[in-house]
């Protein structure tokens, strides 16, 4: 063999195993972007089931809330069907 293919070789062999390398860490850094995304998904999944809970809380209250609203209204109207609730001004 001449030195120039054994040069030539030995080249290819550093190619070959830099490129290896970049390939390994290219993978591994992936890997790492990708736990980190799945990571954040599960937080953002977690975090958007507690908001819909919250909001069903509300809904439910809301609910709740009407139908005391209609109970007292009818309550207050049986008692005297003329009456008019005067409404003061805090700020005045």
């Amino acid at each position: 063999m001449t030195s120039s293919t054994q040069k030539s070789l030995t080249s290819q062999q550093e190619l070959s195993e830099i490129s290896h390398r970049f390939r390994q860490e290219l993978v591994n850094h992936s890997n790492d972007h990708l736990s980190q995304v799945t990571r954040v998904l599960s937080q953002t999944s977690s975090g958007l089931d507690k908001v819909e809970k919250i909001i069903e809380e509300a809904r439910d209250n809301i609910k709740v809330i009407e139908l005391d609203l209609k109970s007292m209204n009818k309550l207050v109207f049986n008692l005297d069907p003329g009456f008019v609730p005067i409404v003061k001004n805090v700020n005045s």
